[in-house]
């Protein structure tokens, strides 16, 4: 049986072989798969949680007063393009802004000037995507074209083109800009790493656009400036002439700067969305007596009415915009102090780590539904359209931080040998794969602890999507080195 199957799949790599590269067929057959679950009737997307506005009006869209209410329900295929001063300002500075208006200026180009149509900028996100999976696709595959550079092209389409993923093109969500940044710049680096092309500028500057990207996507992208910086100290080990080494040092003061500009345009408006909810859905959310947390930290006890009240909850005890809960509540603790209390109060924190290491495989947000308001399905209808990996994923992984941490264990303790093996080789390679591995991990334990200390338990199946984003990259990397017999 086993030489019945080597023999198809041989047969099948060399007919592949006349047609197209691996990384040719992980875009076409991706191109096909996400093509059907974006554009071909029912249109598919995740619809508003109530956090659209944020990117709705800052880049001069807003929802239809006439169009169906579809908040949760539904998602809305149509938004109107203010024609007029638009007198919101924007709250966030973020990459998504220029993914929307390349969909914007397609969509007035080729559709409407008053009606912005989603499945714009669900087209650009998908565009961009090819790309990124290309790169991504040559990144672990040879210029031979072997049969296992087809199975790992395979294995990409087969990961990389899940629904749970490319659900969010058709939606104003961050999630597909943090997915597209993180695979351009992980495929570039790889093309480094291997020196796939002759010239090494061209990929140092799609992974530093890449990279500052996806720092800029979000402000707690800021705390994952130290793994990039790992990921761009490992191309030392490649670089010969002091030209490329200013580039590499340049690009490390770059993604700096790329960190410190996110977190100087993050609105005060938002740093108190992401302040109240680390205090009310986190620390008091878990606390055994919130009164007595409130105090040590010297807040009145009388905030402890805001246990699990999410900051856009439509009727709370106080009001959470008013000066007196800024001056008596908000200024009164820190992220500094909010992570001290953790520290002291270990036992709950680590309740918080398991209550997010549960929800981290839910790439499809709970209770959203994904179908437009006029296709039939009711209320919150959710696809499960090509779903397999995710779904399998989401049964049979285990659901405790620990094993997390086992994992990220058994990864340092393979790839630190194998860099140790490459550098007594002289090889630069094994050390950058080395280097990317790291990053890969300070992310996805970094978006566990940021998470929890940023916000607290609201929203975890968004707030967590880079933790199942690293892992994929992580399971994709170690199965190219076992193929490839990069291991020993």
């Amino acid at each position: 049986m086993k030489e019945k199957i080597t023999a198809w799949w041989n047969k099948f790599a060399m007919y592949m072989r006349k047609y197209s590269t691996p990384a040719q067929l992980t875009v076409f057959l991706s191109a096909i798969t996400i093509t059907f679950l974006l554009f071909v009737p029912p249109i598919n997307g995740d619809a508003d949680n109530g956090t659209f506005f944020i990117t709705l009006h800052g880049n001069g869209l807003y929802q239809l007063p006439n169009y169906p209410y579809t908040a949760y329900s539904h998602i809305a295929l149509k938004y109107g393009i203010m024609q007029y001063f638009n007198s919101y300002p924007h709250p966030i500075v973020s990459t998504t802004t220029f993914f929307v208006q390349i969909a914007i200026a397609l969509n007035k180009l080729f559709y409407s000037t008053k009606i912005f149509d989603i499945r714009f900028l669900g087209l650009t996100y998908f565009m961009f995507y090819l790309g990124a999976l290309y790169l991504l696709t040559n990144a672990f595959t040879s210029k031979q074209k072997t049969s296992r550079d087809y199975a790992i092209a395979l294995v990409i389409w087969f990961i990389f083109s899940d629904s749970s993923l490319t659900l969010f093109f058709n939606s104003f969500y961050l999630e597909p800009v943090h997915l597209i940044t993180m695979l351009y710049a992980v495929g570039a680096y790889g093309l480094i790493a291997r020196r796939y092309y002759r010239r090494l500028w061209p990929m140092l500057i799609v992974y530093f656009v890449a990279v500052f990207g996806f720092i800029a996507t979000k402000q707690q992208n800021t705390f994952f400036v130290a793994g990039w910086l790992l990921t761009a100290f490992g191309m030392f080990a490649l670089t010969k002439t002091r030209v490329q080494k200013l580039a590499v040092a340049v690009t490390m003061v770059l993604i700096v700067g790329a960190g410190l500009f996110s977190n100087y345009c993050v609105s005060t408006k938002y740093n108190d969305e992401n302040k109240y909810q680390s205090m009310t859905c986190g620390i008091l959310a878990e606390s055994n007596n919130p009164e007595k947390a409130l105090a040590d930290g010297g807040i009145s006890p009388q905030f402890a009415l805001l246990r699990d009240d999410p900051y856009f909850k439509t009727y709370t005890a106080l009001d959470v915009h008013s000066k007196y809960m800024k001056d008596n509540f908000l200024n009164k603790y820190n992220y500094l102090w909010i992570t001290s209390y953790y520290v002291s109060h270990w036992n709950q924190f680590n309740q918080l780590l398991n209550a997010a290491a549960a929800n981290a495989q839910n790439m499809q947000m709970y209770g959203l539904g994904n179908y437009p308001p006029h296709s039939g399905h009711p209320a919150k209808a959710q696809t499960h359209y090509f779903m397999l990996f995710t779904l399998a994923m989401r049964a049979f992984f285990p659901r405790k931080f620990m094993f997390y941490v086992l994992i990220v264990f058994v990864f340092i303790c393979f790839y630190i040998y194998v860099a140790f093996k490459g550098m007594r080789k002289k090889e630069g390679e094994p050390l950058m794969r080395c280097m990317m591995v790291m990053n890969l991990i300070v992310i996805m334990i970094g978006t566990f602890f940021g998470t929890i200390i940023g916000g607290g338990d609201a929203d975890l199946a968004q707030q967590l999507f880079m933790v199942p984003i690293c892992l994929y990259l992580l399971i994709l990397i170690f199965t190219v080195d076992i193929l490839h017999k990069k291991l020993w």
